[in-house]
């Protein structure tokens, strides 16, 4: 059963991605991401926390809060539909 956490929605992200050839996230949404933020090396999620937590580099971050998570997978989801936008 999901309950639309971050890494749920990262699941569903790969599984599309897997699904449509790697055409989302492979060819696209990273090389947006790694553009837009200037760290092409990082890995979407890895992005999207980045981008939620301005703290600084989280990219390693294993464990959310209730409150981080959310912020993360609002964070990933708008930034898919900036992506989605742009394309």
């Amino acid at each position: 059963m999901m309950h639309g956490t971050f890494p749920e929605v990262c699941a569903l992200v790969m599984g599309y991605d897997c699904a449509v050839g790697g055409a989302l996230v492979e060819n696209g949404f990273q090389q947006w991401l790694g553009t837009r933020y200037g760290r092409p090396e990082l890995a979407y999620w890895q992005h999207a926390l980045n981008v939620a937590f301005a703290e600084g580099d989280v990219t390693g971050r294993t464990e959310l809060s209730v409150e981080q998570d959310s912020a993360a997978r609002d964070t990933l989801l708008d930034l898919l539909d900036q992506f989605l936008s742009d394309a």
